[in-house]
């Protein structure tokens, strides 16, 4: 019963999430040298992207309570997997990642890692959120630097900095690893695939957002399922 009120509660979300994007303002969808035109106007969401949003948070948020049952922990994961998939739906469309949808996550993701913080489970568990944050916003930092050595330009945007340190607040020190590994993996198969069927070249631009989202909220309902195949494999060596 339990699940079935959180699968229902994601799916109500859902709404609620198209209700949020099409009130925002023009220019939460804007670059900061940018002025709005007719796109940033609602509607932002398509109708079948918001039955699809709904049908995957309905699933999100079964699996979070039944992996951290109902806590205020699950509630928080729920709401900031909510906030994810309107960043998610923000980037698709228009490639801008609002600073508003990041302070929302940031809110989800602190209160949902306090108990972690005062766990009083040695000072590694306490700190896991602050690492998490650091590693995910130092990967991105470190993309970027490499992209301005290698091609003279950003290779991402801050938008997705500001989106790796919220994750990494979520996911924790490991989390945030397996977070990244899997977005940008998922990213690189996409690309790939996209090239080879010919939808995409070489040299077009594609926002890596939604891939880091993917490999969040799989990190966050998932990890007890990757750390037994990482104890697997490890096993075999």
């Amino acid at each position: 019963m339990t699940y079935f009120l959180f699968a229902a509660a994601g799916a109500l979300s859902a709404w609620l999430m198209v209700w949020i994007l099409n009130k925002m303002p023009a220019r939460c969808f804007c670059d900061y040298d940018e002025t709005p035109t007719e796109l940033h106007n609602p509607p932002r969401v398509k109708q079948f992207h918001a039955f699809l949003s709904g049908a995957v948070l309905a699933a999100v948020y079964a699996v979070l309570s039944a992996r951290f049952g109902v806590s205020l922990k699950s509630v928080c994961l729920c709401l900031f997997s909510t906030s994810l998939m309107m960043i998610l739906l923000s980037d698709v469309r228009y490639s801008i990642i609002p600073d508003e949808l990041v302070i929302a996550g940031c809110v989800f993701a602190t209160v949902g890692a306090l108990g972690d913080v005062f766990s009083g489970r040695g000072w590694l568990q306490c700190l896991s959120p602050v690492l998490g944050a650091a590693i995910g916003g130092g990967a991105i930092a470190l993309f970027n630097l490499l992209g301005r050595i290698l091609y003279k330009k950003d290779a991402l945007g801050m938008g997705d900095l500001k989106l790796m340190v919220i994750c990494g607040i979520a996911c924790g020190t490991s989390g945030t690893v397996i977070a990244l590994l899997v977005g940008i993996l998922s990213a690189g198969i996409w690309f790939a695939g996209a090239i080879a069927l010919k939808r995409v070249r070489s040299d077009d631009y594609m926002p890596l957002g939604p891939f880091l989202v993917f490999g969040t909220v799989f990190t966050l309902c998932c990890r007890p399922l990757v750390d037994r195949l990482l104890s697997w494999y490890i096993s075999l060596i």
